[in-house]
């Protein structure tokens, strides 16, 4: 049992209660993923008081046939939960978007009963039907006994139109003066800055603390348990090869999910569900030796773009996080004088902080795929490149495994691999490969971007000479058809 499990149960336990709990958390953390997944079951084993069936208490046991279905339906809980009228029973209803009165009970309403309606003659009528008689009626009043109602969203109803402290106001009609149980779902920082930023003004000020205080008496602050989460969303792929590979990789990606400085489950889980296209797509053309390391490469690329995409780092500027040197070509071919990447290079010639800050956690786990950026941000996947791709990949390994002057460059691009003192006879090595012309223009390429990352790291034995530094931009010429 998780630690909000008893904190829901304990709230689901006291009796009578007149107030809310909330459960807050930045957005992805996994607070809508518990309620859908965690609270139906934590909810269904809790006993519920019972009303007496005399005045208003009849009426409000109206619906309790419908729990079992309607909770199935608008919670997508998990297999082998069982609803009934001696058990709570969650609703789940989000306040996204919400902006008047109206609009509030609407939601109610259909979060419930499945349909949506405001009050009036319409839920008037239907009512009727079932109670046999004329029942005054309000739109979200019949609420079953048994109900808990979770609020989720409250940072995103419409700040310009419906105040929070307006909306809390309703939620308390429900849980302090009909003492059913309510849970409020929320990212209250993003909640005080969209009020900071947004009409209202409010902030998380003293007004705020204070209708707060009347409606909720808890709040329980929600952090992901990713691993968790993470064996929990690949569940449903076991079945099929990409279920048992997606898997098997789970401490790779779990690692590079925490380099990458993420916490946000919507996060992971998107990147589980596009990656098994891709997945299915390439291991139908892979046929050498290379395979598990092609695939590392490919998925570990992938997370890497996803995480800074879903950060908000434009398509374009992915690009950047394996181009080092890319930010300096076009001045460098316009004439305008560039310093040798000696000793003293500071790195703000190369790339703005930012950047490089990420391109130095993710250099040596990731290739540059423009088409797959594209397939990310679109969701249309370039199969012509995913060949070509595959192809070249085989190609490289196939040459890495054959040629001692790429097994060299193989060690200093990954200083995992080798120890210090290595690091200057195999630099070395290289220079000697360089004036045998060992390297293709390509091959240049990558040897002087590593060079330029492990200068900027400050790592010893990485700075270029002069002679050597011609070579490279001579290299990069070729390669943007400047030079021959």
């Amino acid at each position: 049992m998780t630690e909000l499990d008893k904190v829901i149960e304990s709230y689901l336990l006291a009796a009578e209660t007149d107030y809310a709990i909330m459960i807050n958390g930045d957005w992805g953390c996994g607070k809508s993923y518990y309620i859908k997944h965690n609270l139906p079951s934590v909810a269904a084993s809790m006993e519920c008081p019972q009303p007496n069936d005399e005045g208003q208490n009849r009426i409000l046991k109206w619906g309790n046939k419908q729990s079992r279905e309607l909770a199935l339906r608008m919670q997508g809980k998990e297999d082998g939960v069982q609803y009934d009228e001696k058990h709570y029973c969650p609703f789940y209803i989000s306040l996204y978007g919400v902006s008047s009165v109206r609009d509030f009970y609407c939601r109610v309403t259909e979060g419930v009963f499945g349909f949506v309606g405001t009050g009036g003659n319409a839920l008037q009528s239907v009512m009727e039907s079932m109670v046999g008689t004329r029942v005054p009626v309000s739109a979200g009043m019949l609420i079953p006994y048994n109900a808990v109602l979770v609020f989720d969203d409250l940072e995103r109803i419409c700040l310009d139109k419906i105040s929070p402290i307006e909306v809390l106001g309703l939620i308390n009609t429900f849980s302090e003066h009909r003492n059913i149980k309510v849970i409020i779902v929320c990212n209250e920082e993003a909640f005080r800055k969209k009020t900071i930023e947004g009409n209202v003004q409010l902030a998380l000020d003293d007004e705020y603390r204070q209708y707060k205080e009347k409606t909720i008496r808890f709040t329980y602050t929600c952090k992901a348990d990713i691993w968790d989460v993470y064996l929990a969303l690949v569940s449903k792929y076991r079945k099929k090869e990409y279920g048992l590979y997606i898997e098997e990789c789970t401490e790779r990606i779990l690692a590079l999910f925490e380099i990458g400085g993420k916490s946000n489950i919507r996060t992971l889980k998107f990147f589980i569900e596009i990656y098994e296209k891709l997945y299915n797509e390439v291991t139908d053309l892979l046929t050498s030796d290379a395979r598990a390391k092609i695939l590392d490469r490919l998925l570990t690329t992938t997370l890497v773009y996803v995480m800074e995409y879903k950060q908000g780092v434009a398509p374009k500027d992915l690009l950047r996080l394996r181009e080092p040197i890319g930010d300096i070509m076009d001045e460098m071919f316009e004439g305008e004088e560039q310093e040798t990447l000696g000793a003293e290079t500071t790195g703000e010639l190369y790339r703005p902080d930012e950047v490089q800050e990420r391109y130095e956690r993710y250099y040596d786990d990731i290739v540059r795929l423009p088409w797959l950026i594209d397939y990310i941000a679109s969701g249309a996947l370039d199969t012509h490149s995913v060949g070509e791709f595959i192809s070249k990949q085989e190609e490289e390994f196939l040459r890495i495994e054959t040629s001692p002057a790429m097994q060299a460059v193989e060690k200093i691009k990954n200083l995992r691999i080798i120890d210090d003192e290595e690091i200057e006879p195999t630099v070395q090595e290289i220079w000697n490969y360089i004036d045998q012309n060992e390297y293709t223009v390509t091959e240049l390429l990558d040897i002087y971007s590593t060079y330029v990352v492990h200068t900027l790291n400050k790592i010893d034995g990485f700075a270029i000479p002069e002679e050597k530094d011609e070579v490279f931009k001579k290299a990069l010429g070729i390669a943007s058809g400047v030079g021959d």
